[in-house]
């Protein structure tokens, strides 16, 4: 009698051991990797046991049925690469795009004349209205849209060059 109970007793402390060790164990938080496809790269969710795809907010792997921790990720930014700009799509080096840093209007050449197939009673330019100045840059010769840096600030992540993933 005593011999079973006290093989009862440590089978006990045996489950009651393996009971607590598997609450306090800690869960494996959701991992993000990059995936491409054919037009899209983003950051995807996967099973931190496994690296299947996981959906959004989920806590349960489908494919190996595994319990894991949803968490919110600050990661480097897809669209400027975690600068927080990206390159200018209108100009080179900070030049204006149509005068090509010149400032001289490219449709009169700068003297403010129309020239070429335009045939109007005007005396003037109607590109630069008569100033000989670039009616893109208004003279400067630097780019419009990104004030000469070369970079525009990145809408994606808010200049900060990351984003937010998992939340």
């Amino acid at each position: 009698m005593k011999k079973y109970y006290f093989i009862s007793l440590s089978a006990i402390i045996i489950l009651l051991t393996l009971l607590v060790i598997g609450c306090f164990t800690p869960k494996k938080q959701v991992e993000f990797v990059l995936r491409q496809s054919f037009l899209v790269t983003a950051y995807v969710p996967v099973c931190p046991y496994c690296k299947s795809q996981v959906g959004d907010k989920a806590t349960t792997c489908r494919s190996c049925s595994k319990d894991f921790k949803w968490i919110t990720k600050e990661l480097p930014c897809l669209k400027c690469e975690g600068n927080g700009y990206i390159k200018c799509f209108k100009c080179v080096a900070g030049k204006c795009y149509t005068c090509n840093g010149n400032s001289i209007c490219s449709r009169c050449r700068g003297d403010g004349k129309p020239h070429g197939l335009i045939i109007i009673d005007e005396d003037k330019c109607l590109s630069c209205d008569g100033s000989g100045k670039c009616a893109d840059c208004k003279g400067t010769g630097i780019c419009s849209i990104c004030n000469g840096t070369s970079k525009i600030p990145c809408k994606e992540c808010n200049e900060t060059g990351k984003i937010i993933v998992g939340k």
